[in-house]
């Protein structure tokens, strides 16, 4: 055998090899994670990402920074923060517990500086226990930001559900008790709006409610 050929089939020999561990790793990457079927790690800034259910962490900061998918739900931890910028779609529920920081934004500036193309929608809930800050902002300039459940927070340092009107609207109902700052204003609320419980300033104002209101 020419020694020339000899050594070029031992090398692709190795690489068939190589490639043959490579699948199987691939392969067994891929059962355990359909086998484990729970929910991903948010850590970091994202875009143009699909997810099924997410968590946030313990003390972690997940930001959805534009054209994300959220085919489910998303968990935020003890002291982490979730941050969820213009042209993102949640299609379930946001709930906090203990978190650092709640920020949802249909307006570029502050953590979101893309231009924007969409808006937001959240077919779920948003609920918020405990924590430093929540803030809802829609967009009345031409935007869509639609959350289609409720918004409940409670025991949050400081709280600020604003601008959802024009095109952009909370479709259930907003309740917000036993609170620090609170702000809710500027807004079209399809279901009732309750402030209960405040323990600081408290700015309720150009709210067109469909419900009850008990402020």
């Amino acid at each position: 055998l020419n020694p020339l050929l000899a050594v070029t089939m031992k090398k692709i020999s190795v690489l068939n090899i190589l490639f043959c561990l490579l699948l199987l790793s691939l392969l067994a990457s891929y059962t355990v994670l359909a086998n484990n079927g729970g929910p991903q790690t948010c850590v970091g800034n994202f875009a143009g990402a699909s997810f099924g259910d997410l968590v946030v962490p313990e003390g972690q900061t997940c930001q959805l920074d534009r054209f994300n998918v959220v085919d489910g739900s998303i968990k935020v931890e003890k002291g982490a923060s979730l941050i969820v910028c213009p042209d993102n779609e949640i299609h379930g529920d946001v709930k906090a517990h203990q978190a650092n920081s709640v920020f949802i934004s249909d307006i570029v500036g502050g953590p979101c500086s893309r231009p924007k193309v969409r808006g937001i929608t959240i077919d779920g809930d948003v609920k918020v226990q405990g924590g430093s800050s929540v803030s809802l902002v829609g967009n009345p300039f031409g935007g869509v930001a639609v959350i289609e459940g409720d918004v409940k927070v409670e025991n949050v340092g400081e709280v600020s559900i604003q601008s959802f009107n024009g095109l952009s609207r909370i479709e259930g109902d907003v309740k917000v008790e036993h609170s620090g700052v609170v702000t809710v204003a500027d807004n079209i609320i399809d279901g009732d709006l309750k402030i209960k419980g405040t323990t600081g300033a408290c700015i309720e104002q150009n709210n067109l409610v469909s419900g009850k209101i008990n402020s």
